[in-house]
């Protein structure tokens, strides 16, 4: 199919800052420059504005995606490596299908970033509510958590 074109290194897969419009245009250039498509466009003005409203169909539903993802999606694309109906490999995707791969690559660190987010709300609640209580329940507290860490780790074995 094509080549692996990835060059957003792993490590800034966590990076949910939304690509640029232009930038994700241009992410998805080689997706349009190397799978057949059923649209051909004209090099008349008309051919050219229809190009370009096809391309914003795309970008559209990608502005608050990363880059990388965007990056990756084409990657998987051009391999093959997106489950598709086997009369579709080798076909640009459609737009859709284009964005529902991008957004599965994104789920994960989403959920992580909403889940560290959620923690750190509750670390300050849980530290007030413990100096509120009186020394007789912090204890209680206390004893109950270390009680709970000796029997994970005794799973753990």
């Amino acid at each position: 199919m094509g080549s692996s074109l990835l060059t957003t290194p792993i490590i800034e897969q966590t990076d949910l800052t939304p690509c640029d419009p232009k930038e994700a245009l241009r992410l998805l250039g080689p997706l349009f420059r190397n799978l057949a498509s059923d649209r051909k466009f004209d090099d008349t003005p008309r051919g050219e504005s229809d190009r370009r409203e096809a391309m914003a169909v795309y970008v559209r539903p990608l502005t608050k995606e990363p880059a990388w993802a965007i990056e990756l999606a084409v990657t998987r694309f051009l391999d093959g490596t997106v489950d598709r109906h086997k009369s579709r490999v080798g076909w640009v995707p459609k737009s859709d299908e284009f964005a529902q791969e991008v957004r599965r690559l994104t789920d994960w660190p989403k959920e992580q970033k909403h889940r560290r987010q959620r923690l750190a709300k509750a670390a300050p609640a849980a530290d007030t509510l413990h100096e509120k209580m009186g020394p007789e329940a912090r204890a209680v507290v206390d004893r109950f958590l270390r009680k709970s860490r000796e029997l994970q780790q005794e799973d753990a074995k």
